[in-house]
């Protein structure tokens, strides 16, 4: 124990102090100058992320050259070797997280600017949360793992427990782990995104109300919100009715027949002057008729239009075809349906 006794001796105190006080004094001085040099420089550029590092850059510097210089004080002042072997991983744990929150927040400040950035097209307001996540159980991670260096704890055990533990929950949560790296794909893609209006395999139509790590939620018609597992959606083959070079606009499309016979010129122009005078049909594109084909017992029509969101398509279908129906009977133009005529030979025996 005694090495561990240490005298106290007021001149080597106040030499702690003064080296402490000079090392606060330094700190400040090469902080102040790199930050008036940094600045400088950043003056020149547009974006404002510059300074917002430098300003997030101070801390750190200044508090590393201060710890920096009470523990060379204290080696060298009082416990010597001491110091040396056991205070040194505490100090070098203390910079380590501090410089770990800094690259978080770094690596915050450079996503936000991304995200806000057209040009950059891989990082979105929507992937904005993977990318912040990632990035910290990474720096965090990492910093772990330098910790036990520090503290000289072997890695190799623990390593070798991680990769056995994680076969074992890879078997357990197989389809867990399918939908997490499928919603990882889904948010770096971006086949949709929040407000689309999509399609699924099974004819279910929808809006995205939100894409998670695990599960997407689509608000269908009928006001239901279903929710899909990623690895599903990852999996089908999916209709995105807001994409495309069309942008916000879809297209309706309302099938119609009328009778073998019927006048084909008055028929189209019922149904774009019906198209043109209804309130949710844009004027551009312009609403279109198409014959289709001969139908077994109709000429079979089509009637394009075009509105301003995926949402109107279900009440613009419904006031077209009460407007067609109506006008149809008014101009006594028939919609034909299928008729089946039974002839019999004869009379069964009473």
């Amino acid at each position: 124990m005694k090495a561990f006794i240490v005298d106290f001796d007021y001149d080597v105190f106040l030499q702690l102090v003064i080296i402490v006080l000079g090392t606060i004094v330094v700190a400040q001085i090469v902080t102040f100058v790199l930050t008036v040099i940094s600045k400088r420089i950043v003056r020149k550029t547009v974006t404002e992320i510059d300074d917002k590092i430098i300003d997030l850059f101070w801390n750190p510097v200044f508090y590393t050259i201060i710890l920096s210089g009470i523990y060379m004080s204290l080696r060298i002042l009082f416990f010597g070797e001491f110091v040396k072997g056991f205070s040194l991983p505490f100090f070098q744990t203390t910079l380590i997280v501090m410089w770990s929150v800094f690259f978080v927040k770094f690596a915050r400040l450079l996503f936000e600017y991304f995200a806000e950035t057209p040009k950059i097209k891989f990082i979105s307001v929507h992937t904005l949360p993977l990318f912040l996540n990632m990035s910290s159980i990474i720096v965090w991670v990492l910093s772990v793992y330098v910790m036990f260096g520090v503290w000289g704890i072997n890695m190799t055990a623990w390593l070798a427990s991680a990769g056995v533990a994680g076969i074992a929950i890879g078997f357990a949560a197989k389809d867990t782990l399918a939908n997490l790296i499928s919603g990882v794909f889904i948010l770096t893609d971006t086949p949709y995104k929040v407000g689309d209006w999509i399609v699924l395999d099974n004819g279910e139509r929808g809006e995205v109300t939100n894409i998670g790590i695990r599960t997407t939620r689509i608000k269908n018609t009928d006001d239901m919100e279903i929710t899909v597992p990623n690895a599903v959606i990852g999996s089908a083959t999916l209709i995105n009715e807001s994409g495309g070079e069309v942008g916000k606009t879809h297209r309706v499309r309302i099938p119609f027949g009328v009778a073998y016979g019927s006048d084909i010129d008055e028929v189209e122009k019922i149904v774009l002057d019906i198209a043109v005078n209804n309130d949710y049909v844009l004027k551009y594109p312009q609403p279109r008729a198409r014959f289709r084909v001969f139908g077994p017992s109709s000429l079979d029509y089509e009637l394009l239009v075009w509105v301003e969101s995926s949402a109107k398509k279900g009440i613009t279908t419904h006031e077209l075809n009460r407007a067609i129906y109506k006008k149809f009977n008014e101009k006594n133009i028939e919609i034909p349906f299928t008729k089946q005529d039974v002839y019999i030979k004869e009379m069964p025996d009473k």
